[in-house]
């Protein structure tokens, strides 16, 4: 179904190309190389970042080109978009959340435990006395 309408969008955009540029040799080569792709899907791209790049990011086993590359992000564009930011001393305002941690003293020593998301206010919190 997929090459079908591939097929079908590409004709549709040569003839509406002929139609209103017909002398434009240009236009018209530019739309015959156009090529029409379609993206994953979010829960499979998320799926992808999560399961695969993330991992090998986080471990330094990929480069942050390929890490970029492979979540559908133009790596030169980011890397100038980060650069602007540390100029512009920004590159601490958003940083990463981590999630809630303390120090516990045990007989046996000090130990750290974490707790993924915080719990936030007590569902009675905000109710009038």
């Amino acid at each position: 179904m997929q090459r079908g309408l591939l097929r079908w969008e590409r004709q549709f955009r040569l003839r509406l190309a002929g139609m209103f540029y017909p002398n434009d040799q240009a236009t018209l080569e530019a739309m015959r190389k156009t090529e029409v792709v379609f993206a994953k899907p979010a829960m499979e791209t998320e799926s992808l970042i999560r399961g695969y790049l993330m991992p090998l990011a986080s471990s330094g086993n990929i480069s942050r080109t390929t890490l970029h590359e492979m979540a559908g992000l133009d790596h030169e564009v980011e890397a100038a978009r980060r650069r602007a930011e540390k100029e512009a001393g920004e590159d601490d305002l958003f940083t990463p959340m981590s999630p809630f941690t303390q120090a516990v003293q045990t007989s046996g020593g000090t130990r750290q435990t974490e707790q993924a998301e915080a719990g936030g206010r007590p569902p009675d919190a905000m109710r009038e006395a």
